[in-house]
């Protein structure tokens, strides 16, 4: 009969409690062990990682470092705020090119390092050589190249290629040619008899990178940050060695300033080739109409030209000159159209400088058509022709110069309205000064054209000027705010990981406790097992390594084992009837060697010394040894019985002891397992029962064979003898499960080999305190049934 158990409306109870101590008092050596055997291999693991250094600049964008009277000739002369965005001031920073640039200044192609037992340290010109080479073979980059020093002049290379190995040797100072490298490794310093002793003792190691390595590594570490609501950035990179990383962040913005000032050079001088093509082209033309005048007034022989004249010729020149600057905007405009449909170099600016101070949405869209093509040009370095965002880029450029270009076309339509207004009043005044005499008007024409071109001369002469003046005050519009800043070691935090490797550790240490407990643990008190299992816990035995050769309760019947045997029998009373004639119990358990023999015996004893009067059957028909408990011969027993050959008095041993009665197995039978299963089995029992007030029977063990479950169906009680060597958790659940298919037997456990720490505590928790089905409580005392008298 299963126990009802107690439920605890309690948060934590006393069982929660022993379940935590039971995890760390029984796995404390797994709990300490781990933890340490865990912090060492962090500390192996951080001592072989290596150190990564960091470095900082902090840049500021626009300095605005000029003259006042320059910010209007900059505002007129290229794409100022284009190049001052900082998102691509950013993408600047990161693009291959960029970065290529600083690494083809600085020579960090090789990286060197010693190598030792636990550790490969990189080092930066340290070691006793530096090597130059030139790479032939590409698959040769990436790979170790180990340097063995053979003496004051020698070394040996050792390196693999596609799984080839290779060893070579080469002298100091001289160049070394293989079909993978040209190479010459050069001596830092003189080797002498102080010091080639440790060079040759030392094992080193060079690794060859390639361009495109080093931009993807330092592309991966480069870091920038923008100041918020502000145009400064901060750069940040790391890498394994710490004066590199300052190197490479000082190359940088250095680089990146020369980038910034070149940018608007190009700007400046595209400028100014395009004025200088203009006034060329005046000058001449003026050389022309001056030698044209001279010659005319040489052959007229004319002086000065009268009022009237000089007042029509003034009007003639006004719209002349007019004329003339709307035919020269048309050219502009007309050019830019030009630009717009055919140019693919997004470098070189349109001739937009007559348009700029006219026509402010011209300037802008102009404006936004190069802030796009730089964007083109800054995603290119990084992207391929198919990439999503460079179509999009063209796709919008494309928008914005069919619009300009539509526009233009609108414009043009105005100046060709505004040049025919002009060309009707140069015909007016031209009429007008037909009465002047014909020396004098054609001295009007010709000084005229020569005003108008000396004026349009006169503009390009200042805007010439003043591009030359902005180009001689051109600045980087980039400053260093901050210089390169050393941020040290920055990981990895080596203190951090050891301390995460010892909680790891502590964590794996609680699992493996934690699954030793829930799985593994061995059942190692009576306690323990009534918390695993729905059956009657009888009671327990201590440990005796003399136990299964001694009837204890006759050796030494105030032992510990013995008063362990009195509470069993106290507590077997709640599942028998007492008060009829032949209890039948059935002791077995489910492994040999677990002490079931044992029990049997000293509980068939125990009931005898009660008077009461009892036999027990030896059912192990495989391996017997009742009769060696009690010192019988196993000549005549069962087996002789149940085959016919004696009858059930020929095979009881009487008075063996005090009311005690014995029926050996018998001689082993060929066929031991079919003998249970005869009819005479159960007239024997059935006889033995009428006889006797107890019958004890000891079976073979049912894990291994059949016998015991089919002599069950006879007994009132079955007692599973299990021993706290082998027993676990999961095992018995499965004898739970095994057992409970009988509906018909009230099933008991003992728990044998309990040690004496385990049996104190179980006396002193739990003695008088275990609940069965039917609210029975029992404990380590006796029944009044069953006196100490008797005993």
């Amino acid at each position: 009969m299963a126990e009802t158990p107690h439920k605890s409306n309690k948060l934590i109870d006393s069982n929660d409690l022993m379940f935590v101590w039971k995890l760390f008092a029984k796995n404390i050596l797994i709990l300490i062990f781990v933890p340490i055997l865990a912090y060492l291999v962090g500390y192996v693991y951080t001592h072989r990682l290596s150190n990564i250094y960091g470095a900082k600049a902090q840049l500021l964008l626009k300095s605005n470092e000029t003259y006042d009277y320059q910010d209007p000739i900059y505002k007129g002369l290229g794409a100022y705020g284009v190049y001052m965005d900082v998102q691509n001031q950013m993408r600047i920073l990161r693009s291959k090119d960029l970065i290529g640039e600083v690494i083809d200044k600085i020579d960090i192609g090789t990286s060197y390092y010693v190598v030792g037992r636990l550790k490969k340290q990189e080092v930066f010109g340290t070691l006793p050589f530096i090597v130059e080479v030139d790479v032939i073979n590409p698959l040769i980059y990436e790979q170790a190249v180990e340097v063995e020093v053979i003496d004051k002049n020698s070394y040996l290379l050792n390196y693999n290629v596609r799984e080839n190995e290779f060893s070579i040797e080469g002298k100091f100072d001289q160049p070394l040619i293989t079909d993978d490298f040209r190479l010459n490794l050069k001596k830092q310093y003189e080797f002498n008899d102080n010091n080639i002793g440790t060079i040759m003792s030392s094992d080193y190691e060079v690794i060859f990178h390639s361009r495109n390595y080093l931009i993807s590594k330092f592309q991966s570490s480069l870091k920038i940050e923008n100041i918020e609501h502000t145009s400064i950035l901060d750069v940040y990179v790391t890498d394994e060695l710490q004066y590199r990383a300052k190197v490479f962040l000082d190359t940088l913005t250095s680089v990146y300033i020369d980038f910034s000032k070149r940018v608007q050079l190009e700007v400046n001088e595209n400028t100014l080739m395009n004025i200088e093509k203009q006034i060329d082209t005046l000058q001449i033309f003026i050389e022309e109409k001056e030698m044209e005048l001279l010659n005319y007034r040489d052959n007229n022989a004319i002086l000065d030209p009268t009022k009237e004249g000089d007042q029509y010729f003034d009007e003639y020149i006004k719209y002349s000159q007019e004329k003339r600057e709307l035919e020269n905007q048309k050219s502009s405009i007309q050019a830019l159209k030009v630009y717009l449909e055919s140019t693919d170099d997004s470098r070189i600016l349109p001739p937009s400088f007559y348009i700029e101070e006219r026509d402010f949405y011209l300037q802008q869209a102009i404006s936004e058509v190069r802030s796009l093509q730089v964007d083109l040009e800054i995603s290119l370095t990084h992207s391929t022709e198919e990439n999503a965002i460079i179509r999009n880029l063209k796709k919008e450029i494309l928008m914005k110069k069919r619009d300009i270009i539509k526009y233009i076309e609108n414009l043009k339509n105005a100046l060709d309205d505004r040049i025919d207004s002009a060309t009707q009043y140069i015909a007016r005044y031209k009429y007008n000064v037909k009465s002047i005499p014909l020396s004098q008007q054609g001295i009007s024409n010709i000084q005229r054209e020569l005003d108008v071109n000396n004026k349009m001369y006169m503009f390009l002469l200042e805007k010439k000027t003043n591009t030359l003046i902005a180009r001689a005050g051109i600045i980087p519009q980039v400053r260093i705010l901050e210089t390169t800043s050393m941020l040290g070691s920055i990981q990895p935090n080596k203190t951090k990981l050891k301390r995460l490797f010892i909680l790891g550790g502590l964590i794996v240490a609680i699992l493996i406790a934690f699954i030793r407990l829930l799985f593994f643990h061995k059942i190692s008190n009576v306690h323990e097992l009534k918390e695993v299992s729905s059956l009657n816990v009888i009671g327990g035995i201590p440990l005796d390594n003399k136990q299964g050769d001694d009837i204890v309760i006759d050796k030494n019947p105030k032992s510990q084992i013995a008063e362990s045997f009195r509470s069993i029998r106290t507590n077997l009373s709640f599942l028998l009837d007492n008060q009829k004639k032949g209890n039948k119990i059935l002791v077995s358990s489910y492994f040999p060697g677990e002490g079931k023999t044992f029990c049997s015996a000293n509980l068939a004893t125990l009931y005898s010394r009660a008077e009461k009067k009892t036999v027990i059957l030896d059912f192990d028909l495989h391996k017997p040894k009742i009769h060696k408990m009690f010192d019988l011969e196993n000549t005549n027993g069962i087996s002789n019985y149940i085959i016919g050959k004696s009858n059930i008095e020929d095979i009881i041993r009487k008075d063996v002891g005090q009311n005690l009665d014995v029926v050996t197995a018998g001689p082993v039978s060929p066929n031991p397992s079919e003998l249970v299963v005869k009819q005479r089995v159960n007239e024997l029992i059935d006889h033995l029962s009428a006889q006797y007030d107890f019958v004890i029977i000891d079976t073979p063990p049912f894990g291994l064979l059949n016998d015991t479950m089919e002599l069950s169906r006879h007994v009132d009680v079955f007692i599973v003898v299990l021993n706290s060597k082998y027993t676990r958790r999961r095992g018995v659940k499965l004898l739970e499960n095994l057992l409970l298919k009988s509906e018909k037997t009230n099933f008991g456990l003992i728990l044998n080999g309990i040690k004496e720490s385990k049996l104190k505590y179980y006396y002193s928790k739990y003695a008088y305190k275990y609940t069965y089905g039917y609210s029975y409580g029992y404990g380590y005392g006796y029944s009044s049934e069953y006196g100490e008298k008797n005993d």
